[in-house]
Formats: C-alpha cells, sequence, structure tokens
C-alpha cells in the first residue's frame, strides 16, 4: 500500500499539461501540492510504501509499486514476499499453488482453438501459407525499404511528439527514462501495419508517412501484430 499522500512537483513545459487536467491552474516554474494519485504512470518520482505481504515500509519510485502492484493486485516487496506473492494468485485464480504459464498456454488454446498447440491449427497454417504464397523476395526488398524511410523520419516524429499516447491519450514522456526494452517505453508505431502495407499494394512511402506515425507504449505496439 502505498503510505505517502501528496507530493510537491516542480512543473515545466513536459508535464505541466498532465497536471491541469486535475483542474490545476499553473505555469511552468509553479510548485504545486499533488495527490500521489495523479502522478503520471511512468513517474520516476519516489514514495513510502508498506510491503502487502510483510508489512515493512519501502521507498520506491511510483512507476515500480505500479508495476508491481499490476501483477496480482498487492505490492510485495522482496523476491522473498513475491513467491508468497505468486503462489496466493495462482492459488486464488487457479486453486493450486503450482500452477505455472505451460498449463495456462494449453488452456487458452484450448478454449480458442480447441487443440494444446497453436501451430497445429488451421489458423496458423493459412497466416504461414499466405506468407509463403507471396514473393519472399519482394516481402523482404519492401521491408527494407520500409525500414530505411522509416529511421529517417523515426526523429521528426519523436521531435514533434507532445508526449501522449496515441491509443489511450496517457502522458508517457518520462517513460523515456526506463529502460529501452520496457514494456511502458515510448516507440513510434505504423497505424497502418507495414505488412498490411505489403499486401495491399500501398507504396511503401504512403506507409511510412507521418499522419501513419504515431507514439505509444512497446507493449501496445507489440499487441497489434500484423
Amino acid at each position: 500500500m502505498i503510505i505517502t499522500k501528496e507530493l510537491t512537483i516542480k512543473l515545466n513545459y513536459q508535464n505541466i499539461r498532465h497536471y491541469r487536467k486535475f483542474g490545476y491552474l499553473c505555469m511552468p516554474n509553479d510548485e504545486i501540492t499533488i495527490k500521489v494519485e495523479q502522478l503520471p504512470k511512468g513517474s520516476h518520482h519516489r514514495i513510502d510504501s508498506k510491503c502487502d505481504i510483510c508489512r515493512n515500509d519501502k521507498n520506491i519510485t511510483y512507476y515500480r509499486y505500479l508495476e508491481n502492484i499490476e501483477n496480482g493486485g498487492i505490492y510485495c516487496c522482496s523476491h522473498k514476499c513475491a513467491v508468497i506473492k505468486s503462489k496466493k494468485t495462482k492459488l486464488d485464480k487457479y486453486g493450486s499453488e503450482n500452477y505455472n504459464n505451460k498449463y495456462k498456454r494449453i488452456k487458452t488454446n484450448i478454449e480458442k482453438y480447441g487443440c494444446e498447440n497453436y501451430f497445429s491449427t488451421n489458423i496458423f497454417k493459412k497466416i504461414q501459407n499466405q506468407i509463403l504464397d507471396e514473393d519472399l523476395d519482394k516481402w523482404k526488398l519492401y521491408k527494407r525499404k520500409s525500414r530505411q524511410i522509416f529511421r529517417k523520419i523515426k526523429t521528426v516524429i519523436m521531435e514533434n511528439w507532445d508526449g501522449y499516447d496515441h491509443y489511450d491519450n496517457e502522458y508517457i514522456k518520462d517513460n523515456l527514462n526506463l529502460d529501452f526494452y520496457h514494456k511502458n517505453y515510448p516507440t513510434v508505431d505504423h497505424k497502418i501495419s507495414v505488412y498490411y502495407g505489403f499486401m495491399n499494394n500501398i507504396p511503401v512511402d504512403e506507409i511510412n508517412k507521418i499522419d501513419n506515425l504515431v507514439v505509444t507504449k512497446r507493449g501496445i505496439n507489440a499487441t497489434k501484430g500484423k
């Protein structure tokens, strides 16, 4: 649980829009006192928290706290507590402390595809055959040209970005401080995918126009697929 209730924040041009949404009448360089839950989800401000397992206090960044809560609904402060949390979560969700991802995948595949292995389904085979039926050399060339254009335009997109996730409108500019491979790290995304462009004969420069490129979190980008 969070112990800290309020924080004093110094405003700048990157975060002022976020706090104005909560009704604060403020200007850059002002200092305001906010409720902790009004921090951006990717905030690196530190807060005092209490472990929901061992009840020990710990000072942690806000985004790390939320990341911890997302997995299981409670906050734990150490690896030892995380093991207890994992067992409790599995017991609550699946009725067994020993439930693992293998059984979860099998259960999901049976529910969605009617078999234990997705790669043996007609859906996977259809997608695979669709790619194989295409001229792979043309697809590779299309991808290569797309990457060349994308690398040049990506910098322009980031320089003119207002800091908000295109899809859920969350302010995520502070997330640039996260590890590059973190699921909440900002990435440039094609609204209409490169693969869709190839399959539908859309010119590669059209796919990489500014109005088809937006910024979103890596996790959202990864879930879109082709």
